[in-house]
């Protein structure tokens, strides 16, 4: 029949002087007759050994695997962080599309009511933000949001009009 694993008893100032982590939750001791109640005890699974340096190896694996597990999930998290921006970035676009398409609706409303020139406004506009993340120079990861501009390309069209009109006058 194969050996269980010993188990090494220690409490909680033991365990965090030896920076191990417990792989059960904290199981506490029935009190003392006298009432007193003793601190929590850790139990830790050590594999079968009975050589003592059997114990660190088996923390060393378990440390290497955690190594492991923390370098995939960023890998993972960086994938997370380059899918919200391109996301963001596509969001962007379409908001950009549509205010195109507002602006075209409005001109020609304008022009078929000739009427009222600010009567029909087919959108209304407030202010929208988008995700975005962002790398801090530590290395860690902000997750915030940003403003978009929804009258950038009102503004830009309108001064590319301004400069098409300004070359094609004469200059004194």
């Amino acid at each position: 029949m194969a050996s269980l694993p010993e188990v090494l008893v220690m409490n909680q100032r033991q365990a965090s002087a030896l920076c191990l982590a417990p792989v059960a939750k904290p199981v506490n001791r029935q009190s003392r007759p006298s009432g007193r109640s003793h601190q929590p005890v850790l139990r830790l699974l050590c594999p079968p050994s009975s050589s003592p340096d059997a114990v660190p190896a088996f923390f060393k694996q378990q440390d290497s695997q955690a190594r492991h597990r923390v370098q995939s999930n960023f890998q993972q998290l960086e994938s997370q962080a380059d899918k919200i921006n391109q996301l963001s970035a596509a969001l962007e676009s379409a908001i950009a599309e549509l205010t195109a398409t507002v602006a075209e609706i409005n001109f020609d409303s304008r022009l078929l009511s000739r009427r009222s020139p600010n009567g029909f406004a087919a959108c209304e506009y407030r202010e929208v933000r988008l995700p975005v993340v962002r790398q801090k120079s530590a290395g860690r990861l902000v997750l915030m949001t940003r403003p978009v501009d929804l009258r950038r390309q009102e503004r830009e069209a309108y001064l590319l009009a301004q400069q098409l009109r300004d070359r094609d006058r004469p200059h004194p």
